[in-house]
Formats: C-alpha cells, sequence, structure tokens
C-alpha cells in the first residue's frame, strides 16, 4: 500500500542534511513502491539535525566535506572505536550522500557503498533511514504523522521510521490532512434485518485477517502513464493511445444499496429535496479548477461542463414516490434487481438499474465525482503495470495472461466452460482480497459493469493528459451512449479484460450496470 506524504518547504532549512534536497526539488527523491512524496509541512525547528549539532560516535549528519562519508574508503574515524590504520568499527551505520542514503561499516572496517533512502523513509536521520518530520501519511486508511528525531537525532524510539502508529480512518476517507468526515451516504443508519449487511458500515475488509470497514471507503490511486485499449494479449496487444492521470481517490466498493438508499431519501424530501447544482461534478483538483479536457475539441483549451441542469429531469422518476422509485430502480419488474422499497437483505449488494445521470448526481451527491474512463482503466490496469485482470500479475510477469487465471474468488461472472460463480449480483467485496486491483480497489471485473462519465465514440486519442470525451457528436440527438467498465455476473472471462471496452445508451436500465466513484486525492 502506498503512502502519501506530505510535506512543507518552509523547516527545511533547520534540517542541513536534507539541503541537497532542496536544491534539486523534491520531485527529484527515488520514491520507493511505498511511497509518494506530495509537499512538506511540520518540521520541528528544533529537529535536532543542522550541521553544528553535536555528533555521536558512529553517525554524521551533514553528509558534505567529512572524509567519513566517502564512499568505498577506509579513511579514518577517530570517533567510530578505531584508530587510523584499522579503519570504521564493523556493523556501525552512518548517513551519506548529503543525507539520503545510508553506509554500514563491513567486518573488514570499510564503509560499504550508499544504500539510498527512499520510499515513505526518505532521508538519513541519526545514522538511519527516516521519514521527514512533520510529514503526514495515509496508509490505506490510517492516518499517520512523522514524529521528531529522538535524542540521538535519528528516528523517534517507538516510532516505525520515524512514523507514529497513526489513527485509523473510521469513515474511510484518509487523507494527508487526516481522516476526514462520512460522506453523506455512509451516515449512520437505523433500522434494518438483525443480521443482515447494511451496506454502509459493514463492507468486508481488505486485510486478509477479516473484519469490516466503510463502505464509503476511497483509496488514493497515484497517478501516472498507461495506455488505454491495451492488456498485452492480442487484439489489445499493441501500446496505441497512451494516457496520463493525475492523482485521485477511487471508491473501494460499488455503490451498495444501503448507500444508494440515502440518497434517494435525499431526492424525496418533502422540502428543500436536493438536486445537483450547474456546474457541480468537475474534476475540481484540475487545471485550476476547470475540470478534465474535452477531447471531442482538438484545442485542449475546453474542459468538462460538470453537471447540467437539462440533466435534473432525468430524475423525476426517483423523487416522486416509493413505487415509482421502485419500479424505476426494478428495471420495470425485472427479478435481479437488487432495489427494495424497504431495507431488505440486499443492502450490501451493489444497486443495479440505474441510468447514467442517477450514477453521475449520486456521485455529486456523496462528494465526489464519476471517474472519466481512462481513471478507471488506469486503476483496473494497475497503471504502468498493464494487468489483464484487475488481479493479474504485470506485463512481462508470470501468469495473469489467461482466460483460466480467472476463477469466481476472483470475481463474480461465468468462468470459462462452467456454470456461473452465482448467477446474480453478490455483496460487493465478497471477492477482496484475491480480486482486488494494484489499489485495492474490489470488483473491478465482475458483478455490475459501471457508468464512467465518458461519452462512447469507438476511438480514444493517440494522447490524453486529464482528458475524456465528453461532448456528444451532434448526430447524437437523444440517443447518447456513454462508457461502462468492468464485465458483470453474466459475463464470459474476455469482457473482463483490462483491454476491454463497453457502452449503453444513458438513459437505459439495465440489471448488470451499476457505478463507483471517484474523489479528490
Amino acid at each position: 500500500m502506498r503512502r502519501r506524504i506530505r510535506l512543507s518547504l518552509a523547516s527545511l532549512a533547520s534540517l542541513a542534511s536534507l539541503a541537497a534536497i532542496a536544491a534539486v526539488g523534491l520531485t527529484g527523491l527515488a520514491v520507493g513502491a511505498c511511497s509518494e512524496i506530495v509537499g512538506v509541512e511540520g518540521i520541528p525547528d528544533s529537529a535536532p539535525v543542522d550541521a553544528a549539532a553535536p555528533r555521536d560516535s558512529t553517525t554524521s549528519h551533514d553528509g558534505g566535506t567529512d572524509s567519513r562519508n566517502d564512499v568505498g574508503k577506509d579513511a579514518p574515524l577517530p570517533d567510530a572505536g578505531k584508530d587510523a590504520a584499522s579503519g570504521c568499527t564493523p556493523n556501525v551505520t552512518r548517513c551519506a550522500n548529503d543525507g539520503v542514503g545510508v553506509e554500514t561499516c563491513g567486518e573488514d572496517g570499510v564503509w560499504s557503498a550508499a544504500v539510498p533512502c527512499t520510499g515513505n523513509m526518505p532521508v538519513c536521520l541519526g545514522s538511519s533511514c527516516s521519514c521527514v518530520p512533520g510529514a503526514t501519511a495515509c496508509n490505506g486508511q490510517t492516518f499517520s504523522r512523522c514524529a521528531a528525531p529522538g535524542p540521538d537525532g535519528g528516528p523517534a524510539e517507538g516510532t516505525d521510521g520515524g512514523w507514529s502508529p497513526g489513527t485509523y480512518c473510521e469513515a474511510g476517507t484518509c487523507s494527508v490532512s487526516g481522516c476526514g468526515a462520512a460522506p453523506p451516504s455512509c451516515k449512520p443508519v437505523s433500522g434494518g434485518i438483525p443480521g443482515q449487511l447494511d451496506g454502509v458500515s459493514d463492507c468486508p475488509a481488505a486485510d486478509p485477517g477479516g473484519g469490516e470497514e466503510s463502505c464509503c471507503t476511497s483509496n488514493e490511486v497515484v497517478g501516472g502513464s498507461f495506455d488505454l485499449a491495451y492488456d498485452g494479449v492480442s487484439p489489445y496487444a499493441t501500446k496505441k493511445y497512451a494516457a496520463t492521470v493525475t492523482d485521485y481517490r477511487l471508491d473501494r466498493y460499488e455503490v451498495t444499496v444501503g448507500r444508494f438508499r440515502q440518497f434517494i431519501i435525499a431526492l424525496q424530501l418533502a422540502a428543500g429535496s436536493w438536486r445537483p447544482q450547474a456546474g457541480a461534478g468537475k474534476h475540481a483538483h484540475l487545471n485550476g479548477g476547470q475540470g478534465l479536457v474535452d477531447r471531442a475539441y482538438d484545442s485542449g483549451s475546453t474542459f468538462e461542463s460538470g453537471w447540467q441542469l437539462a440533466w435534473n429531469a432525468d430524475l423525476d422518476a426517483l423523487a416522486v414516490n416509493q413505487t415509482d422509485t421502485a419500479m424505476a430502480l426494478q428495471c420495470g419488474g425485472g427479478t435481479l434487481s437488487t432495489w427494495t422499497k424497504t431495507q431488505d437483505t440486499l443492502e450490501g449488494s451493489p444497486i443495479n438499474c440505474l441510468t447514467w445521470a442517477e450514477a453521475y448526481a449520486f456521485c455529486i451527491w456523496d462528494g465526489g465525482f464519476l471517474p472519466s474512463e481512462a481513471e478507471w482503466a488506469y486503476a483496473a490496469a494497475g497503471g504502468g503495470e498493464q494487468r489483464y485482470y484487475p488481479w493479474s500479475s504485470p506485463d512481462g510477469g508470470a501468469g495473469g495472461r489467461i482466460e483460466t487465471d480467472a476463477g469466481c474468488d476472483n470475481a463474480n461472472f461465468i468462468p470459462s466452460g462452467s456454470a456461473p460463480c452465482l448467477g446474480s449480483t453478490q455483496s460487493v467485496g465478497t471477492t477482496s482480497p484475491s480480486g482486488d486491483s494494484r489499489w485495492s480497489q474490489s470488483d473491478m471485473a465482475g458483478n455490475v459493469v459501471e457508468w464512467t462519465l465518458d461519452v462512447s465514440s469507438g476511438r480514444y486519442a493517440k494522447t490524453c493528459k486529464d482528458c475524456a470525451l465528453l461532448t456528444p457528436s451532434p448526430d447524437a440527438g437523444a440517443n447518447v451512449t456513454r462508457v461502462q467498465r468492468g464485465g458483470s455476473f453474466i459475463s464470459a472471462p474476455a469482457a473482463l479484460r483490462n483491454g476491454v471496452s463497453g457502452s449503453d445508451l444513458d438513459s437505459d436500465r439495465s440489471i448488470v450496470t451499476g457505478l463507483r466513484c471517484a474523489r479528490t486525492p
């Protein structure tokens, strides 16, 4: 699980051992698989790591002109417990490379080549790698802060490389600012059937040890580049459509019946019933608040409009009364729909039978937005790993490249030559963690297909940075189709592949169609 770390440049001046970082910029740090550095804040000015600070017998802090920092040399170290002729003391460590690496003295009394400090411990303090004091991070849904150094200048006692034990975010909304409030769809509910899921607070945690967590848990997806319509196997074996996405969060679970029930209540309030405002639902963290680039225009200067007031009429079928709502969300009386007029045994199942506008409106009401196709596909593919299935080995790795690598423990679908796994939807997260994606989203393949923001055209841009196809063709009229991703409980293995994209009319309702929301990082 990657940590997202916020640092504060204001206090770096007190860390002489970080001088090189200030010189080259934080983005020059090598970042490991566990972390991403995004800023610095709150580093105590008293952190005892400046060049004038006293040194113990095994540690050098400044990484500058001191001969003890010369990699691979056996220069005399008067304070290392050995005389000039015999070199350093075996097994002791010291900071090197201007405070971003650690050297270890070998049995021969010679310093080893420096090992870089990377990932969520990017600097050397005392004589070991550490986080930067004052930094904050999310490890899954646990919020942690990097503590001030201990008396010896190294990571404080009782911490993990300086990281505090942390606080678990019960609402499932950890960010670098701390634990956030629960989205409105996960506020506490009353009633329900004893012993049955409420679909709000009791989704299965990704931890193999079991347990439950908020169904609104939203995991950060660290941005990067990948190729759309590619998974390494014919007919998606050619990289043709390069796409780049910026950091965002993508909900761990498909939206449940229990969560959608809260939305219906908001729509049906007798007074002050909720409707989206014009322009709501943009990717407000992109392009100075303008959102995604609309690739329907070649200029690259047209951005997403957000919610259009004309779409409010599409919510009317849900807003009148429970009978009309049930008729709509039960696909006109279908037997495999998950909605019920009152809380029932399917609260933990994904909501289905909803239109694109209803999906978009729900995400806006819940404090998020619909993911673009590129964002959805990036998370499912594991970014640059370009996975075949969301749970597969990365591109070029062993396994994960054939249809027999998908089973009912990975997804709810119809395996090759077998009966359906279930033949209907199942509670979200049932196949977690064996079917989880790189960033721990569950059900990215199977169960229900999911609406995305994009208009479907069957074509992709050759390059795309934070873009989506948002404007329908002029001749589409009322027949606008939108992109869907992920396969469903009636899909064959080939439909679960990350190279595959589907679509449907944005006004259609189907027992195989649901949603999940994205959020600002």
